[in-house]
């Protein structure tokens, strides 16, 4: 009962959402999966985009380790450096953050991209 009350809130929060992609990820997010991992998710991606934490690569960097899936429902900012491989799935990517992403031979992804490859969520990072 409560995984349905959730699914009907997210439904009604994201009627008010202008950006296509993330109302596109939201309505796969809720389509694909039942896992609690990807409702939480959604709740987080479902807030206002202004409370959307920034997340640096440094921070990245201390809290993986070699081919770890890492989320970061927010944007990923270029400050720092990523001396290990990860996989990596963000809302949003500055340039530079790109382009250090892909020196560190990082895999990345979208967020459904990464739902579809791990629809139960498991050993995924969500970094805010």
């Amino acid at each position: 009962m409560k995984m349905a009350y959730e699914k009907n809130m997210l439904r009604m929060r994201k009627t008010k959402s202008t950006n296509s992609t993330l109302r596109n990820t939201l309505e796969s997010i809720m389509r694909n999966s039942s896992s609690d991992f990807w409702m939480k998710v959604a709740r987080e991606l479902s807030k206002p985009s202004r409370h959307f934490k920034p997340v640096n690569i440094s921070k990245i960097a201390r809290l993986t380790k070699e081919n770890d899936y890492v989320l970061v429902p927010g944007k990923v900012l270029s400050m720092g450096e990523l001396p290990h491989k990860i996989r990596i799935a963000a809302f949003r990517l500055s340039g530079n953050a790109l382009n250090k992403l892909k020196a560190s031979n990082a895999e990345i992804m979208s967020i459904n991209e990464l739902a579809r490859k791990n629809p139960e969520g498991k050993n995924i990072k969500i970094i805010v």
